[in-house]
């Protein structure tokens, strides 16, 4: 799957550098992931866990379609269109 979208999204000589850029970021997610995961665990202060998870989530989720124009819905619906160049 993810070799299917860096070709349709990347030139050929693009495409290893995103593919090596998205297993990079899932090496990075895991050691940001882990420190979230230890700093909640050991959270004791007044505000419940679940309430600050949910804060949490709440910041990395896309944005809505309803606060997004349909022009930029549509943009990031399909692949750019590749321009020759001579």
């Amino acid at each position: 799957m993810l070799i299917a979208n860096v070709a349709a999204w990347f030139k050929k000589e693009e495409q290893a550098r995103a593919v090596s850029a998205f297993y990079a970021q899932n090496g990075v997610s895991t050691i940001v992931g882990g420190a979230l995961a230890y700093g909640l665990n050991t959270y004791t202060g007044t505000v419940d866990k679940w309430r600050l998870v949910s804060h949490l989530a709440g910041l990395t989720r896309p944005p809505s379609p309803r606060r997004t124009s349909s022009r930029a819905l549509l943009v990031f619906a399909r692949p750019p269109a590749r321009i020759p160049v001579d």
